[in-house]
């Protein structure tokens, strides 16, 4: 194919085609619309990828610069629609898709951190999603199902389980619903269980929600559905999703309790790592469980790297922000806030001068989780850095973001 190229003057960089260069000794491309990518350590293939983005060549270089260049590398960009070869009089321009952001708190002016984020404007938009956790459970199971399901809500929001029992009051839950007037707001989940409603009135509870045009999804354990149907029972004009949590010891999910259900979500604490299901979520306990939910974590990250084209907003995403948790706050029951991914509380919503505002700040000052990127961790190296899906948060409780190997 390399011989084909003199009857060409030039040859482009496709646009559909992502390039990343670690510590200038190897180099990734990767096409986002076929999914087909190289890893090369080969230095002269790494200097001539780079004539491309030199601002004086603009994407486009002269074809016999890679007569001197035949290797597999340059046959296999060929073949594959990374190297286009044009032939034009006149050396056309292509203008290669580079990450820019105007507002990028990394890079804007020279001052301090809060100089930069005063540029950015309204910071309470970047609230997209909420996890209201209004109660724990202390009365469901024994003291073995309790301590699986507590490592489960560290890291999905399903309730928790405590001898000490808090809740959001009824005062609390509208002043958060009303505080998030003035975010981005549009989907409020609620994780809850039957204890809830052994003190406030569940007609109480549907008309705070009814007071505020969001859509709600209810979070809780298969075991607990009985207030849930209660509360099927009384909606009028609330748009309300039932979301039910199942693992080893939940009851069995009945075909007419299943048919009421938006969604049905399986924890597995280790247990049928091979089992193929999108609705399974693997949940780390410890050592104890370690290899066996590695091994699904492992399948899932090849399946996204491998099966699932990327395209290049994903790419650029993935240098600067995590999008499985940016965003998005977790209000426990004591009212605490933290951002979803995180332990380390920013914040309490009964605070006298509490805002989204300084919310967004605290994270984004602080980056607990909303801009964890692989390449702030042992990922830093790795090719497929910005390719590979977000950390989740069952990497980062394991303290292994190379489960991939």
């Amino acid at each position: 194919m390399i011989y084909t190229l003199k009857k060409f003057k030039w040859v482009a960089m496709s646009t559909n085609v992502y390039v990343d260069i670690i510590k200038d000794n190897k180099i990734l491309l990767y096409h986002t619309k076929s999914g087909a990518y190289k890893i090369s350590s080969n230095s002269s293939f790494i200097e001539l990828v780079k004539n491309f983005y030199s601002p004086k060549n603009l994407g486009v270089i002269e074809s016999n610069q890679l007569y001197s260049k035949c290797s597999v590398d340059v046959e296999w960009a060929l073949k594959n629609k990374v190297f286009i070869p044009i032939n034009t009089i006149q050396k056309p321009i292509v203008l290669l898709p580079i990450l820019n952001l105007q507002k990028d708190i990394s890079k804007i002016g020279e001052g301090s951190i809060d100089d930069r984020l005063a540029i950015i404007g309204s910071k309470q938009n970047f609230i997209s999603g909420i996890y209201i956790r209004i109660s724990k459970i202390n009365n469901i199971c024994d003291t073995k199902c309790s301590k699986f399901r507590v490592a489960a809500s560290k890291q999905y929001p399903c309730p928790t389980y405590s001898q000490r029992i808090d809740r959001i009051s009824p005062e609390n839950l509208s002043h958060i619903l009303n505080s998030l007037k003035y975010t981005s707001v549009s989907v409020v989940d609620i994780v809850c269980s039957s204890d809830y409603f052994s003190v406030y009135s569940k007609e109480d509870f549907l008309y705070i929600l009814s007071k505020y045009n969001y859509k709600y999804r209810i979070h809780f354990f298969i075991d607990d559905f009985g207030f849930a149907l209660s509360l099927l029972k009384l909606i009028q004009s609330i748009k309300i999703e039932l979301v039910a949590y199942v693992d080893k010891f939940s009851t069995e999910v009945k075909p007419e309790v299943k048919h009421l259900l938006n969604r049905i979500l399986y924890l597995n604490y280790g247990e049928d790592a091979n089992k193929d299901n999108a609705n399974i979520l693997p949940v780390y306990i410890g050592d104890s469980n370690k290899e066996a939910n590695n091994i699904r974590i492992r399948r899932e990250k090849e399946e996204g790297v491998f099966e699932q084209k990327v395209c290049f907003n994903d790419v650029f995403r993935n240098q600067k922000l995590n999008s499985n948790f940016f965003g998005i706050v977790d209000v426990d029951s004591q009212c605490n806030i933290r951002a979803y991914g995180s332990q380390h509380i920013i914040g309490n919503v009964t605070s006298a001068d509490f805002s989204w505002t300084d919310i967004v700040v605290n994270e984004l000052k602080q980056n607990h989780s909303w801009r964890l990127t692989r390449d702030m961790t042992n990922c830093k190296d790795c090719p497929l850095r910005y390719i590979c899906p977000p950390i989740s948060y069952y990497e980062i409780l394991s303290n292994n973001t190379q489960i991939c190997g």
